[in-house]
């Protein structure tokens, strides 16, 4: 039976094994929050965690944010979720996927606990990392859901890759445990899942 370490920890179990997954909780112990994801008759097992950063002053993206953690949970991603206030931008660095979550005020402005955060981005290089961006804002304005728009374009600078269109969620039209978000939140974990998958591939063929 061969084993093969990755960063970040990725096990490739080939062998005759009928129980790999026993043999390598015993072997391995892993996190109860970790992710297993198999692909074909190899066993191969990848521990997926995910990094959502939100800024919320009314709720709204709070509750978003909530939506999508669960969803990407059911679907068996490792999910940390925090307000914006409460972590630093070089925390970004410990994650594979990054989730940022941002209403929009004035003239497309950040919300206010977001400012600094994103500038404090501006020294990291997020290359090799996924990421997706949610936001609220009332579409009766010009500058609907704007902070969507301005993190996306930091998260592409900075090296990252969108693995999907932004969601904006209209305050107006919808309410933030709608369809809608629940849809996007899927879609995210779908997207993450078959990005995890293609690079499993590509670290063992």
């Amino acid at each position: 039976m061969l084993i093969i370490l990755h960063s970040p920890i990725i096990i490739d179990i080939m062998g005759t094994s009928k129980n790999p997954i026993g043999f390598l909780t015993r072997s391995f112990p892993l996190k109860s929050d970790s992710a297993l994801l198999f692909s074909g008759t190899y066993g191969i097992i990848a521990l997926m965690q995910a990094l959502i950063v939100y800024g919320s002053s009314k709720g709204r993206v709070a509750r978003i944010a909530a939506i999508v953690s669960e969803t990407l949970n059911k679907a068996g991603i490792s999910v940390l979720s925090r307000n914006v206030f409460e972590v630093k931008p070089s925390r970004l660095l410990d994650y594979p996927c990054l989730i940022l979550g941002c209403s929009t005020y004035g003239q497309g402005d950040l919300q206010q606990d977001f400012l600094e955060f994103e500038r404090g981005m501006d020294t990291l290089d997020l290359s090799g990392r996924t990421a997706a961006v949610f936001g609220s804002g009332n579409s009766r304005y010009p500058y609907f859901a704007e902070a969507v728009d301005i993190l996306e374009a930091k998260l592409k600078i900075l090296g990252a890759q969108l693995l999907l269109p932004g969601y904006r969620q209209d305050m107006m039209t919808s309410s933030p445990e709608g369809e809608d978000t629940r849809q996007w939140a899927e879609n995210l974990a779908a997207a993450i899942m078959q990005k995890g998958g293609k690079e499993l591939k590509r670290r063992i063929l």
